[in-house]
């Protein structure tokens, strides 16, 4: 989640008269009707070379067209302003609901700049504000005309993840099957499931007693998770064994992690409160390129007891990087991307983890691809929007991903405060796969979200609950070919013994819970017994891959 921020509105009115279009409207901005009512004739000025000879000065003003149109379709917004005092951002709000900052740059000349490229209008009337935010711009109309017939469509790209697990595979065409026809509701939580009492209740629990269901996804953090904690800091310390048992009663389980300074000397993951510098990761001798590897096998430890269990993962790290507010994001694009592709690496290739399904958090403005890792390492694009009692879709922001990403990504709400009403969506054709607003009063709080949006949004036929998940969503219906029930595994005294009845060659990896791969032994054939190199650790995790197929064991050294 990120830090919220604070901006001052002058709120003015432009008001125009409501008409029909059916190609080409331009709204001049000289027909105001101010703030009150009245005019501002010196807010009006003169000018031969603008439409209509007039522009307006928004020092003091936010502008608000109003329109109907007759055809249903999409359309391109854009403004023709001038911004002689510097670069300025203004935020553009559609119908009260969907929201964009559209940035204004210094020129001394009346230019179009785009708004929207592509946004949808259904028939009737509708409403555009320019809301100052750094503003103070001249503004001489807004001109809304048919959208190109070039619009993308998804084709959503297969998982990242090579020889993704079976469950790992279900889940995510689970997801594409729904994708813009339902969207699955979801809550974060830092709570145990098993904490319910008074103010601590976990959101879960809170939710079923409230509405009487469970959303479909649990949201978890690992943000306690890698040593550079104090002890009493440990928000949720049953995380693993809370996802496994989600994961069984049929629900999906969302990882993100906010990563603690992995120098230890902090306790803090906020750009302001600690110095690590993520463009270490360039420098392999470093001891900070060392500290963030160490990070990155102590979480792998934990995904992989996942793994054991079968426990597919929508995993989100380095979230809101573009922001800034996050070390990982605090010296530019090329350090984050580089860390993540690392990341998905060591994962993949080092650890063997083929449970994930990777999810990047974007922006959705011009800067977001200067941050993307590439589609070879995202299967999904999350957005995290705190819009406090907004419940409509997030169009505006729906659109501009799925033309960023080329319609190859999944995209979802990946953190959320208000959560999107499934009516909105569906009339906007902009389904989210699903939404995940944050803990507390978030969750809570009915500024945000009252105990009647949860009902609205829990019942919905369009709206996934975790009783909406299909029963066997977890359940292979492939033969098995070199897989669990053809191996048998125990360790005693640092003795492992293999015992199959496959007559087919196999390897095997075994990782202790720091992720640290120890052993690895290829070409194998009928039993094995080997011996564990001495580490002082009692639990690994040994991993045997036969015919592109693998599982997961993990073991006791009793």
């Amino acid at each position: 989640m990120k830090q919220s921020k604070n901006g001052l509105f002058y709120i003015l009115f432009l008001v125009f008269s409501t008409q029909a279009f059916a190609q080409t409207l331009r709204l001049e901005a000289e027909n105001a009707v101010f703030s009150g009512g009245g005019t501002s004739p010196a807010q009006i000025r003169d000018d031969a070379a603008c439409s209509g000879g007039k522009y307006v000065d928004t020092h003091e003003s936010n502008l608000t067209f109003s329109f109907t149109v007759s055809e249903a379709g999409n359309y391109t917004v854009t403004a023709q302003t001038k911004s002689p005092y510097g670069d300025k951002i203004n935020t553009f709000r559609f119908d009260g609901e969907h929201t964009k900052d559209v940035s204004f740059p210094q020129n001394n000349a009346f230019t179009e700049v785009p708004v929207v490229a592509d946004y949808y209008f259904s028939p009737g009337t509708h409403k555009i504000e320019m809301i100052k935010s750094w503003g103070w711009i001249l503004f001489d109309y807004l001109e809304i005309k048919p959208a190109a017939e070039t619009s993308v469509e998804f084709d959503i790209q297969p998982p990242v993840t090579p020889q993704p697990s079976a469950n790992a595979t279900k889940l995510y065409q689970f997801l594409r099957d729904n994708f813009q026809q339902k969207t699955i509701s979801g809550v974060m939580t830092l709570k145990s499931l098993a904490t319910v009492a008074g103010n601590e209740q976990n959101e879960i629990f809170w939710l079923n007693e409230k509405t009487g269901k469970k959303p479909a996804l649990l949201g978890l953090d690992f943000m306690d998770h890698t040593g550079a904690i104090q002890p009493d800091w440990m928000n949720n310390p049953d995380l693993v064994k809370d996802a496994i048992a989600w994961k069984n009663s049929n629900g999906v389980v969302a990882l993100c992690w906010h990563w603690r300074d992995p120098s230890h000397k902090t306790y803090e993951f906020y750009t302001d409160r600690t110095n690590f510098d993520p463009r270490k990761i360039f420098e392999p001798a470093s001891d900070e390129y060392k500290a963030m590897m160490r990070d990155m096998d102590i979480v792998a430890g934990y995904l992989k007891e996942l793994q054991a269990a079968d426990v597919p993962v929508l995993w989100r790290p380095l979230h809101e990087a573009s922001g800034g507010w996050f070390w990982w994001g605090s010296r530019g694009a090329e350090a984050c991307r580089k860390i993540w592709q690392i990341m998905f690496d060591k994962f993949t290739n080092e650890h063997g983890l083929n449970n994930l399904i990777w999810v990047w958090t974007s922006e959705a403005n011009d800067n977001a691809l200067n941050w993307y890792p590439g589609d070879n390492y995202v299967d999904i694009i999350g957005l995290d929007i705190y819009d406090e009692g907004n419940h409509g879709s997030q169009m505006l922001a729906f659109q501009e991903l799925k033309k960023q990403y080329n319609g190859k990504k999944l995209l979802t709400l990946s953190e959320c405060g208000s959560i999107p009403s499934i009516t909105a969506m569906k009339r906007d054709h902009s389904v989210w796969s699903y939404y995940m607003p944050w803990y507390g009063d978030f969750t809570k709080n009915a500024a945000w979200n009252t105990v009647n949006d949860w009902i609205d949004s829990f019942t919905d036929p369009d709206v996934i609950t975790l009783d909406d998940m299909p029963k066997d969503i977890y359940t292979s219906t492939e033969s098995p070919q070199g897989n669990a029930d053809e191996f048998s595994v125990s360790c005693h005294r640092r003795q492992v013994s293999i015992q199959t009845v496959s007559s087919g060659i196999y390897q095997i990896f075994l990782h202790d819970l720091n992720g640290r791969l120890c052993l690895t032994k290829s070409k194998l054939n009928g039993n094995q017994n080997f011996t564990i190199p001495a580490s002082g650790q009692t639990c690994y995790l040994l991993r045997i891959e036969q015919n592109g197929r693998q599982t997961t064991y993990k073991i006791q050294n009793n």
